[in-house]
């Protein structure tokens, strides 16, 4: 067997082993001042609300992808950046109208509007 070969199929499976593990340990939490999305139990990005432009429902593209294993359910928010190269960044709560609510309340903004 060529080599090549072996290099590229161990390499497609490690990038969708990961891809498997992001879906499942993917977390997110609504700190006092950022979004935080959690990998592990970890912090791996961190959105400031300061920095929050807009929340919207669904997905947009080009965008920075941090989903967990609610993808397949179709529930996806997007918040878009004042700044940043990846202005939008697309996250899949468990329950997006509550995640979604709870950060108009932390910035500040109308819920209902």
């Amino acid at each position: 067997m060529d080599l090549g070969v072996i290099g590229k199929a161990l390499s497609l499976a490690a990038l969708a082993l990961w891809v498997v593990l992001q879906m499942v340990f993917t977390r997110y939490r609504l700190g006092r001042h950022e979004v935080e999305v959690l990998l592990f139990g970890k912090v791996v990005r961190r959105v400031a609300l300061g920095n929050i432009d807009d929340v919207l429902v669904g997905t947009r593209f080009p965008c920075e992808p941090w989903l967990n294993r609610d993808v397949f359910h179709g529930r996806f928010m997007t918040i878009r950046r004042k700044k940043g190269f990846f202005r939008y960044l697309t996250i899949s709560p468990h329950n997006p109208d509550e995640f979604r609510t709870n950060l108009y309340y932390a910035l500040g903004w109308n819920p209902k509007a």
